[in-house]
C-alpha cells in the first residue's frame, strides 16, 4: 500500500481545468501481484485500477480511511508516488518567449509528513528521484532503492509482455554475483525452481524402504509404510479438490499420524497450515479464516474440543474415513511439484497486531533441509 498524488479534478466535470483552486489529492494505491502472472497482465491490472480509482480522486484521505477497516488514527501508508507529467519547462519557455519574462535563481523547499516520496517526471526522459526522512533512511539505503527501481524498469522496458513477473529481478548482475558467489562461497544451494521436498523424500523411500522414518514412543513407521499411507491420504485430498498452493490445516498431536498427514498434503501438492492444539480458540479461528482454509485434518477428540465445524473436517481416527482411505492407491500421485510451489504456511505470534502468514516454498524448505542435514547430521543408519 502506498499513496499516489492525483490532480483531483474529475474529467467528467465540465470546465474543471478552468476552475481556480488547488485540487491536488493523495489517495491510497495497492498492487496485487497475485492476480498477475505475466508483465502484460500486471500492467493491465494497474491501468484498470488507476481508471477505477479516478472516480474517487476528489475524496479527502480522511474520508477514504473511514471507509477502510483500519483502526482510527493509524496511517494508511507512509510512502507515496508523485508522477509529474505536466510540461512545466515547455510552458515556462513559451511564456518567456510570449511575454519576455525570464526566471532566474529559483529555489523551492518542500516538507512532508511521509517518510518516503518517489518523484517521477516525464519529459524527454523519465527522471526518478526520492525525497526522504533522513532519520528513517540512510543515503546508502536510498541509493540501493533507486538502483533496484532502475533495474526493474529497464527489465520491463526490454521484456516481452508475456514475461513472467517472477522473472523480474531487483538485483543487478553484480549484486547477484556478490550474493551467490562472494558471500556464498563454499556454500551449497539447491535448485529452487526444480527441486521439491517430495522428490527428495521419494528418492529416500526408493533407497531405504525398510529403514525407520518415524519414531514416537513405541510406535514406528518405515519409509515404505509412511510413503504408502501418505500416498493414500494424498489421493483422497486430490479427490476433494486440493491442488497447487491450496492450504490444508493440520490440528493434530505429535504422533506418527501428524507426519502422515503432513506428507499427504505435500504429496497432493497442497500446503499445510500447522495448528497447535494448545492455541487459544480465537487464534485458531483467525488463522483458519485468514488462510482461507476449506479442509482441516484432525482427530475426533481435538475437533470437538476446538469446534472446527465451519470447514470440511477429516478425522484420521474415524472408522469410516479409515475404511475409505484403505481403498486409495498406495502409489505416489502423478502430480508435478516445483521448488516454487508453496509447502506450508507459518504464522507470526501477532504480538504487534494480528498474526501474519509466511508462505514457505519447497525450494526454501529444501534449503533448510540441506542445511540441517549438513550441520545437524545425525549418525543413524538410513536417516535422512
Amino acid at each position: 500500500m502506498f499513496g499516489t498524488t492525483v490532480s483531483g479534478r474529475p474529467s467528467q466535470v465540465s470546465g474543471v481545468e478552468q476552475i481556480v483552486g488547488l485540487f491536488i489529492n493523495t489517495i491510497p494505491s495497492r498492487v496485487n501481484f497475485s492476480l498477475s502472472g505475466t508483465l502484460g497482465e500486471l500492467l493491465s491490472h494497474i491501468h484498470g485500477d488507476n481508471i477505477r480509482r479516478e472516480e474517487y480522486s476528489y475524496m479527502p484521505l480522511a474520508d477514504i480511511q473511514k471507509l477502510s477497516e483500519l483502526p482510527q488514527g493509524s496511517a494508511m501508508f507512509d510512502s507515496y508516488l508523485v508522477f509529474q507529467n505536466y510540461p512545466v519547462e515547455d510552458v515556462i519557455e513559451q511564456k518567456r518567449d510570449d511575454l519576455g519574462l525570464s526566471f532566474e535563481d529559483s529555489q523551492s523547499y518542500e516538507a512532508s509528513n511521509y517518510k518516503l516520496m518517489l518523484l517521477a517526471e516525464n519529459g524527454k526522459t523519465l527522471q526518478l528521484g526520492f525525497k526522504y526522512n533522513a532519520n528513517e533512511f540512510s543515503k546508502e539505503t536510498i541509493s540501493a532503492l533507486l538502483s533496484h527501481l532502475e533495474n526493474v524498469i529497464c527489465q520491463m522496458a526490454t521484456s516481452d509482455l508475456e514475461t513472467s513477473v517472477k522473472k523480474l529481478s531487483l538485483l543487478s548482475e553484480q549484486e547477484q554475483r556478490v550474493l551467490l558467489s562472494d558471500w556464498g562461497a563454499g556454500q551449497t544451494f539447491t535448485g529452487l525452481d526444480t527441486t521439491s521436498f517430495i522428490e527428495q523424500f521419494n528418492d529416500q523411500v526408493a533407497k531405504t524402504p525398510n529403514a525407520i522414518a518415524v519414531i514416537s514412543g513405541s510406535a514406528q513407521l518405515t519409509y515404505g509404510e509412511l510413503n504408502s499411507r501418505a500416498n493414500q491420504l494424498a489421493h483422497y485430498l486430490i479427490s476433494q479438490g486440493i491442488e497447487n498452493d491450496i492450504p490444508v490445516a493440520l490440528c493434530l498431536s505429535r504422533t506418527p499420524q501428524m507426519v502422515i498427514a503432513l506428507m499427504g498434503v505435500l504429496k497432493a501438492r497442497g500446503a499445510y497450515l500447522p495448528l497447535d492444539p494448545g492455541y487459544p480458540r480465537a487464534r485458531i479461528r483467525y488463522l483458519l479464516d485468514d488462510a482461507k482454509v476449506s479442509l482441516v485434518i484432525s482427530d475426533s477428540v481435538l475437533s470437538q474440543e476446538l469446534e472446527l465445524l465451519d470447514e470440511t473436517l477429516v478425522c484420521l481416527d474415524d472408522s469410516e474415513f479409515l475404511s475409505l482411505l484403505q481403498q486409495q492407491p498406495t502409489e505416489s500421485p502423478e502430480v508435478s511439484i516445483f521448488g516454487s510451489d508453496m509447502a506450508y504456511v507459518i504464522y507470526t505470534s501477532g504480538t504487534t497486531g494480528q498474526p501474519k502468514g509466511v508462505m514457505v516454498t519447497h525450494g526454501g524448505l529444501m534449503n533448510y533441509v540441506s542445511h540441517a542435514g549438513r550441520d545437524y547430521l545425525v549418525e543413524v543408519q538410513g536417516a535422512w
